[in-house]
């Protein structure tokens, strides 16, 4: 929920929460029709499934430590300001770390070892 993030370093107002948070869930609807509709069912998008064979607590010890690396990188772009124009690219930097060398145990929905 960014919208919690925008909060917190103060790029919104308290009046302006309810506004992001239905702005939130409108855009998630509406991809998920996207996704329905235009893409359909045959897309073979991947699995979104943890691997069972590792241990709960490694599963999910694995999503908080990716989460966190997301959240630090996030705030160290958005809240401090810094790498202007190179933001997009250091944030997907950091989703991909994720999905090649961490997907095999979290199950991210793009693991390239389901294609």
């Amino acid at each position: 929920m960014p919208f919690l993030g925008f909060l917190i370093t103060r790029h919104i107002k308290k009046s302006q929460l309810a506004y992001y948070f239905i702005a939130e869930i409108i855009g998630a609807l509406l991809g998920s029709l996207f996704v329905k509709f235009i893409i359909g069912t045959e897309a073979h998008l991947g699995a979104n499934a943890p691997n069972y064979t590792f241990s709960i607590p490694v599963i999910f010890g694995i999503e908080v430590l990716a989460s966190g690396l997301l959240m630090a990188v996030i705030l160290t772009v958005v809240y401090t300001k810094g790498l202007r124009g190179f933001s997009g690219i250091v944030i997907g930097g950091i989703i991909g770390l994720d999905i090649f060398f961490l997907s095999f145990i979290s199950g991210a929905s793009m693991n390239p070892l389901v294609h």
